[in-house]
């Protein structure tokens, strides 16, 4: 068993320590993989909300949680609820299916953004980064759908 002092120093204090959650292996850990690639992040990938809870505990407080916001077993907003109290907030929604209603929900629920799985991964980065100091992200496209 690690302990917490050992897990927390192995993000660098100045990265950005991104909790990618999202049931498809895939997506998690390929999202994961190309930020930890990237100079000034630390991620890690999991699959479940259980994990997550799991994550935060040991190698916790995130920046940035991305939440899939079609986790089995949970509504959404349930899923951000227990992370947002674990984490003490700074949940953003990850979503294969962007529009103003998912996006207006969750930020009224209290994300810190909404990302769409679309995004490219250049602007994810930024998205992150954003989000980490404090801002809220939301892409303009979804703006313009929900001021339509």
């Amino acid at each position: 068993m690690v302990s917490q002092d050992a897990a927390r120093s192995l993000f660098a204090s100045d990265s950005v320590k991104v909790l990618v959650v999202d049931d498809h292996e895939l997506v998690a850990e390929a999202m994961s993989s190309y930020l930890s690639t990237n100079s000034g992040f630390e991620a890690v990938a999991v699959f479940d909300i259980k994990s997550a809870l799991d994550a935060i505990k040991l190698k916790g407080p995130f920046s940035v949680i991305l939440l899939d916001d079609d986790m089995p077993l949970l509504e959404p907003m349930e899923s951000m609820s227990k992370l947002s109290t674990a984490n003490g907030g700074r949940i953003a929604m990850l979503s294969g299916m962007a529009n103003s209603h998912a996006v207006g929900r969750a930020l009224l629920a209290g994300a810190i953004g909404f990302v769409p799985k679309t995004l490219p991964l250049k602007l994810l980065q930024d998205a992150i980064r954003l989000m980490a100091d404090g801002e809220i992200f939301m892409p303009s496209e979804l703006l313009r759908t929900s001021a339509a």
